[in-house]
């Protein structure tokens, strides 16, 4: 069984008006999505804003989730897109609380570039005797490389157990997994990262799925996963295309030609309105929240969901 498997949402970061983390409001966020059957969340990556908060910030949200939590599921914690010597501070503070696993983006100052990568993974790799899991983002990955020069390189980071895949090319996706085996002398956690492909990563031989958009809709994306597991691929699919009409809908009002990190103004807007305070994001077009109308017709359309 793999460590990581099932719906994970990357949950969102909550803040308070003037920008400290708003640590009441987790426990009834974690609730929310227990109940729905999530099988753990992942914490401070794009989603979560951790590139844009304090070490200390980003050490409070572990703590606040690991402790409302309490055991249920296991959190995967983004420790990057910061310097080397504050991922391996992160990465050390997640093993001491309880973390089942860290992750990291390609380092924010050389993207594309599979040997900078390997040498800041690795750095993050040995810090702990945590699993690492590599972010593995389309517009960063390192294009020049197939899936076995890939893994050929990470057979020197320590730890390394698996990868949230978030990259449309699922051919990528399936040979890193067909691969490793061979050239790593294990398998990975293989995990997928575009909601709107969940389904498609899962006929790709994902154990599961990270997304945002799961905050919004987290029994549907449950259903789903589980119809699939079930063997009704069709009711599956129709599950899946349910949770589109919600993804583009936020693609749309959050004013999105991508699914950019925009999206994030959306989802903590249909929170608010859901009676959840979790703030504005910190950065980005919707920094400053969305327009009155955009708002209005998100929150409507979200309403009652799933």
């Amino acid at each position: 069984m793999p460590l990581f498997s099932g719906v994970i949402p990357a949950l969102i970061t909550p803040f308070h008006d003037d920008g400290a983390l708003n640590v009441d409001v987790i426990p009834s966020l974690v609730n929310l999505h227990l109940n729905a059957g999530v099988k753990g969340f992942y914490l401070c990556g794009n989603t979560g804003e951790g590139f844009n908060c304090t070490v200390e910030q980003r050490k409070q949200m572990l703590e606040a989730t690991m402790a409302a939590v309490d055991g249920a599921v296991p959190l995967l914690v983004h420790v990057g897109a910061c310097s080397l010597d504050d991922a391996i501070e992160l990465a050390k503070h997640a093993a001491s609380v309880g973390a089942a696993g860290v992750s990291s983006v390609v380092p924010t100052d050389k993207p594309n570039d599979l040997q900078a990568a390997a040498e800041y993974f690795t750095g993050i790799g040995a810090a702990t005797d945590l699993p690492f899991y590599v972010y593995w983002v389309a517009a960063n990955a390192d294009s020049s490389v197939d899936a076995l020069q890939y893994l050929e390189a990470m057979k020197g980071v320590p730890n390394f157990a698996g990868v949230k895949f978030t990259d449309p090319n699922f051919y990528i996706f399936q040979q890193l997994r067909y691969l490793a085996p061979k050239v790593l002398g294990h398998e990975i956690n293989a995990l997928t990262g575009p909601d709107e492909m969940a389904l498609a990563g899962l006929a790709m031989g994902s154990d599961g799925m990270i997304g945002s958009t799961y905050n919004l809709q987290p029994k549907l994306t449950v259903g789903m996963y589980d119809a699939f597991q079930a063997g009704d691929t069709a009711g599956a699919l129709q599950m899946q295309e349910k949770m589109n009409v919600l993804i583009a809908e936020l693609i749309r009002a959050c004013n999105c030609k991508t699914r950019g990190l925009n999206i994030i103004g959306g989802i903590k807007a249909v929170y608010k309105a859901r009676g959840f305070n979790v703030g504005k994001p910190k950065s980005g077009t919707c920094a400053n929240g969305l327009a009155d109308d955009a708002q209005e017709t998100l929150v409507k359309f979200a309403e009652d969901w799933e």
